[in-house]
């Protein structure tokens, strides 16, 4: 601005990443160099395609088909889109406030897919690798760089320098960020249904708040002798944490499709995030019902919030300056501290219990650190 106290800036970077080697080298365990038979059912009865693993010579003998991991035909470049705009405004000499719009949209993710799944079933298939697009083989892996992500946030900051003894940066971010998988070659339980995988990052975090200050305390900072050497010049300083709670998926144990398949979700019937928020229930359970045979359940991903951070760490110091040392003129100085992580000792849940087959389903199964409080001293010379 014309006096100087408000500066814009802007930018955007388009950026490739180089196909990994190790989309290549896990295709090296291919047959004929091994192979790799899968058996899903370890015992005599259920599916007959395969000799049972506790009568491994009755019966006629089979071959089981063994797996491949593939790559696609197109094999595009990953790439992503960087932007962001925004601008800074000093208030004061010591006052400084941010705001920045920054985004991003990444395109050819990768993520890994069975391309020789058999189609959903009400009814196990009497012939499971009978049942698959092609014989003669059972999963086939395909690592495909077709999915998506973006990324939008607000970022805000405040800083203060040396203000009566005090020194504060304030920062808060408001984001949101989607994909179709977290990991690297990520694979989808449903490999006819991709559209269904599109839902929160794993790591979504909606609201970010951090508040981290030194503070010289006033007192006795005028007077003299002892009092002014014991009790002035003590300082308290401190990082507040307030954060969302991070997302969860709810899953479902077993092959209800019979399909072969894992990763399972429930069927969403209500609104999970209204539940009671306790440890005996962090969210409502009544708003998932099991799978029926022949499908994947319909609760997208990461439609859960578990507890968020409300944190705070505080220490009080003070360095003891001029301490006689032998052959010293300088002398030492002795810093005295005293530190409390966590200090109000909130509860803060960081696990939960989401497998809807689990007796334990909705539950709060773990916590953060409780308080903890050290005493610490060190001397430099």
């Amino acid at each position: 601005g014309s006096s100087g106290k408000m500066v814009a800036r802007g930018g955007v970077g388009l950026f490739y990443e180089n196909v990994q080697g190790n989309d290549v080298y896990n295709i090296g365990p291919n047959p004929p160099f091994s192979s790799t038979p899968q058996i899903f059912n370890s015992t005599a009865g259920g599916y007959t395609d395969h000799a049972s693993l506790d009568n491994p010579s009755g019966g006629t003998a089979t071959a089981s088909p063994g797996n491949l991991q593939s790559l696609e035909a197109t094999y595009p470049q990953q790439y992503s889109v960087q932007w962001n705009f925004g601008g800074e405004y000093q208030f004061t000499e010591k006052t400084i406030f941010s705001l920045t719009y920054v985004g991003n949209s990444s395109f050819h993710q990768s993520m890994n897919r069975n391309i020789n799944q058999p189609l959903p079933s009400a009814t196990a298939y009497p012939l499971l690798n009978g049942a698959r697009p092609y014989l003669g083989w059972a999963n086939i892996n395909e690592y495909e760089n077709r999915a998506t992500a973006n990324y939008n946030s607000l970022q805000a900051s405040l800083r203060m320098s040396e203000w009566h003894g005090l020194f504060l940066a304030a920062n808060y971010t408001y984001s949101h960020c989607l994909d179709y998988v977290d990991n690297d070659l990520g694979g989808v339980p449903n490999a006819y249904n991709l559209h269904t995988e599109y839902g929160h990052c794993g790591f979504d975090i909606r609201h970010m708040m951090v508040v981290n200050y030194v503070y010289t305390l006033p007192f006795f900072s005028h007077a003299n002798g002892m009092a002014r050497a014991a009790l002035g010049g003590w300082l308290v300083s401190g990082v507040t944490t307030f954060y969302s709670g991070l997302p969860y998926t709810i899953s479902q144990s077993g092959d209800i499709a019979h399909c072969g398949c894992g990763g399972y979700r429930a069927n969403l019937i209500g609104k999970p995030n209204t539940g009671p928020r306790t440890q005996a229930e962090w969210f409502d359970v009544a708003a998932f019902s099991p799978d029926t045979p022949g499908s994947f359940g319909d609760s997208a991903r990461n439609n859960v919030r578990g507890q968020g951070i409300n944190n705070y760490d505080f220490s009080v110091f003070k360095n003891f300056t001029g301490i006689p040392l032998p052959k010293s003129q300088e002398g030492g100085t002795l810093q005295v501290r005293i530190e409390s992580y966590n200090l109000w000792n909130h509860t803060q849940f960081n696990g939960f219990s989401t497998n809807i087959s689990n007796s334990n389903f909705g539950q709060a199964t773990s916590t953060r650190l409780p308080r903890q409080i050290q005493l610490g001293m060190k001397l430099t010379f």
